[in-house]
């Protein structure tokens, strides 16, 4: 999903109407879209009544700046939300203040804060609603403003390629030569970005935060590759947060850094539930459970 768009009620900083907006949308297979205007949310009302006729699910929110400084964008969760966002917005504007770098506390809106302002104020604690938005051109910053390394571990089909990707100096490639224990791996490991593959069990088992990037859905479980959907729905047992688009997934990896790379309470209860028992007898109840077949 676009998450920061503007029409020319966004002067200098938007040259098209939301209708414009709306066409150039479902000319690119876009299917969410947010509006989020400077400062003002005067297109909001038109664009959500035009965006049936496109078959685009609008989001609308706003931009609020200090003049040409962002200090976070705020999206509208519901109805409530958006009321909490033009009286926020109001009461700033006829007041002439300043938009403060914090947000809000309000409960019906998402807040997304540039990267680059999460260094200015050291802001270390977010909130619920809170989260950080990053671009790919970022993601080396990211990693070394919070003390973190990235391995590149292809799957072993893949490795035998590894000399056509263009694979950035900061991070890290190796493969099952290398490494002399996966498991040892995932252990240093605080994050694991993958995509269908049951590692994550392994790393969900040792309470790590997980990521699935799932930018191939459709083609995957649409019949263009071996793989078929089965009892397990990355969505809803998953162990992390399924994404679809690579800026959401760099914003996630933000997300996930910001909190010390623990889990959400969501995912935790889905791996405590998946597992039960960690007593290391694992594989002598399965053992059991097949002898007494017999």
């Amino acid at each position: 999903m676009y998450a920061n768009c503007h029409t020319y009620y966004s002067l200098r900083f938007g040259t098209f109407s939301e209708v414009d907006l709306l066409e150039l949308a479902k000319a690119n297979d876009i299917t969410t879209l947010a509006l989020t205007d400077i400062n003002n949310t005067s297109a909001c009302l038109n664009f959500i009544r035009k965006a049936s006729d496109y078959s685009i699910k609008p989001v609308i929110g706003i931009d609020f700046r200090n003049g040409n400084t962002q200090q976070y964008v705020g999206l509208a969760k519901n109805n409530k939300g958006f009321q909490e966002l033009n009286e926020f917005l109001s009461y700033h504007s006829q007041g002439k203040k300043r938009i403060p770098h914090e947000a809000p506390n309000v409960s019906n809106v998402f807040f997304i804060y540039p990267f680059e302002n999460v260094l200015v104020y050291d802001k270390t604690a977010f909130k619920t609603n809170e989260f950080i938005g990053v671009s790919v051109e970022e993601l080396k910053k990211l990693v070394e403003s919070y003390g973190y390394q990235v391995l590149f571990f292809p799957h072993v089909n893949m490795q035998p390629y590894l000399s056509w990707f263009q694979v950035p100096e900061y991070i890290q490639t190796t493969s099952h030569t290398d490494a002399s224990s996966v498991q040892q791996l995932f252990c240093r490991a605080s994050v694991m970005v993958t995509d269908y593959s049951s590692v994550a069990f392994e790393m969900a088992y040792i309470n790590k935060s997980i990521i699935y990037y799932h930018f191939d859905s459709d083609y995957v479980f649409g019949g263009g590759h071996l793989a078929t959907q089965g009892y397990f729905d990355y969505e809803k047992d998953g162990f992390g947060k399924v994404c679809y688009e690579e800026k959401e997934l760099i914003n996630q990896i933000a997300n996930v850094f910001a909190q010390e790379a623990k889990p959400d309470q969501l995912y935790m209860e889905r791996i405590n539930g998946a597992f039960k028992h960690r007593d290391g007898l694992c594989c002598t109840r399965v053992y059991d459970s097949i002898r007494s077949l017999e």
